[in-house]
């Protein structure tokens, strides 16, 4: 029979153990986190286009429109024009292109998504987790069907318009942990275009950059894609983690209709590897050498 001495080193053995497993699980959900391509090769990214029922010619039209070959400066973008421009952004801060985006077969889904947790919504820890994970338990259900590649995955859900109150809430979002990112976008040709832009910057949330606005202002001066420029308004782009192209000091901005009005800002090309720190500092500081080609 063991001692009540015996009974306290168990007691103190099975919970250091269980410790250190909950420290190197909190190890790994870190490292996920923190995780950011070398860029020494081009990254492959699936994009996992899923869709509601095609009711209609004109829904049938957005799906084939988005997979088409194109290039940018095309009057529609598309997918494949989407890989030419992180290409073209890329190149000028002088490297290779990227990442190769990879198209499955479009798949129809039965119904939407389980919705996840909303920013600021008060919820117990146990139902955070439990609707975090049946939200990406879904999507993962959605890969499952079709052949992908290791690297990252964009989720691109089309929703028919009848069904778009049931995801007004829902933004798109990138997971880090499962190198994913999620876009909802209406199943219109507009919608197409949305989920472009959405798309682009989801990727980049997953490369490590974050948001430059607050509210529905960019930033200065990371969120604004020359923010020395003279004069500084109105800015003749968007930053792509910003979303919006400044046009006067304090007023609204315009919207991005198009992925190609958007380009990647020199904060942006730190945050993800790009560039490294010094260049960096040296553009905010004002010398002129450090900034990206045109």
């Amino acid at each position: 029979m063991a001692s009540r001495g015996g009974w306290f080193k168990v007691r103190v053995g099975i919970g250091l153990v269980v410790l250190a497993g909950v420290g190197v699980q909190y190890l790994r959900v870190r490292r996920a986190e923190a995780w950011r391509p070398d860029w020494r090769e081009r990254l492959d990214v699936t994009v996992l286009l899923l869709h509601g029922p095609l009711q209609d010619d004109a829904a049938r039209s957005v799906i084939e429109r988005v997979q088409r070959d194109a290039a940018v400066g095309d009057d529609r973008p598309t997918f494949p024009a989407l890989e030419d421009w992180f290409a073209r952004e890329r190149a000028r801060y002088g490297g290779p292109p990227p990442v190769k985006l990879h198209l499955t077969r479009p798949l129809e889904v039965p119904d939407l998504p389980p919705a996840p947790p909303a920013a600021g919504e008060e919820l117990s820890f146990r139902e955070r987790y439990r609707r975090t994970h049946a939200f990406l338990d879904w999507f993962a259900a959605q890969r499952a069907r079709v052949p992908t590649r290791k690297g990252a995955t964009v989720f691109v859900l089309f929703v028919p318009v009848p069904d778009l109150p049931r995801i007004a809430s829902q933004h798109s979002v990138a997971d880090r942990r499962s190198r994913s990112g999620f876009v909802f976008a209406p199943l219109t040709e507009q919608g197409a275009d949305h989920a472009l832009i959405d798309a682009a910057h989801e990727l980049l949330h997953l490369f490590g950059a974050t948001d430059k606005y607050e509210g529905d202002r960019c930033v200065f001066p990371h969120g604004f894609v020359e923010p020395f420029a003279e004069p500084r308004f109105p800015q003749r782009f968007a930053e792509v983690m910003a979303q919006g192209i400044p046009q006067a000091q304090g007023g609204r901005e315009q919207g991005v209709r198009y992925f190609e009005s958007m380009r990647v800002g020199v904060e942006t090309a730190w945050e993800v590897g790009w560039v490294d720190q010094a260049r960096r500092d040296r553009y905010y500081g004002g010398d002129v050498s450090a900034e990206p080609a045109w």
